[in-house]
């Protein structure tokens, strides 16, 4: 699909070989400088979509990172059920020994 927008800007490119990283950076570059003056690129610098330090949880079925998101999704909620079961408990004694 992002594809379709660079060989839209460029036309049809005719190559044998899949086309490097680099090239297609340089391509996305050109366009944007052309059009809109010289946006800059940031680097996220993480494995996820977003600049923040969160992992990918929105996955489709065949990703690599499936197992990792819901080993991490498990955890997560294994967590939250333990501390929640702490502070009832730490509520039941403090009305206990109120008393």
């Amino acid at each position: 699909v992002h594809f379709n927008v660079i060989e839209e800007y460029y036309g049809r490119i005719r190559t044998k070989k899949p086309l490097e990283w680099s090239v297609i950076n340089k391509m996305v570059d050109d366009i944007f400088t052309s059009e809109y003056g010289n946006l800059g690129r940031k680097n996220v610098h993480f494995y996820g979509n977003d600049g923040v330090c969160l992992f990918k949880y929105f996955v489709k079925k065949g990703d690599p990172q499936e197992l990792y998101v819901w080993g991490i999704l498990s955890l997560n909620l294994t967590c939250f059920i333990i501390i929640t079961i702490s502070y009832i408990g730490i509520c039941y004694t403090s009305i206990q020994s109120s008393r």
